[in-house]
C-alpha cells in the first residue's frame, strides 16, 4: 500500500515533494506532492490514512492552505507559512533540517 500514513507533509508540486525528501532524513515522515494549490478528491482520498497532515503550499497560496486544512479537517490539519517555497526555503536560503522540523511545530490549527 502506497498511500500516505502516519505524519504527512503536503506541499504544492512534486519536485518541491522531492527537495524536500532529500533534504529531510526521516523515514516517519511521509511527503506528498500535489499539482496545483487545490488537490483532487481523489487526493484527498487517499489521506485518509494519515494521522497529522502539515500543509505547505506556495506562499501567493495562504488562502487553498487554509480551505485545504479545513477539508481535511482540523483535528489533524495544520496549516505552516515559511517565508518563501519550501524547496527556495533550502536550496536558496540554507534552511536546516532542524529549522524546518522547528517550523512544522509552529503549524496552525484551523
Amino acid at each position: 500500500d502506497n498511500d500516505p500514513h502516519g505524519e504527512t507533509i503536503l506541499v504544492e508540486g512534486e519536485i518541491k515533494a522531492i527537495v524536500l525528501r532529500s533534504k529531510i532524513d526521516r523515514a516517519d515522515l511521509c511527503i506528498v506532492g500535489v499539482p496545483g494549490k487545490t488537490p483532487s478528491q481523489k487526493t484527498l482520498d487517499k489521506l485518509g490514512q494519515c494521522d497529522r497532515i502539515h500543509v505547505i503550499l506556495d506562499p501567493d497560496a495562504t488562502r487553498q492552505a487554509w480551505e485545504l486544512a479545513r477539508t481535511l479537517g482540523a483535528k489533524r490539519a495544520r496549516v505552516v507559512m515559511l517565508p518563501g517555497k519550501v524547496d527556495d526555503c533550502f536550496t536558496m536560503h540554507d534552511m536546516t533540517e532542524g529549522q524546518f522540523i522547528s517550523a512544522l511545530s509552529f503549524g496552525r490549527v484551523v
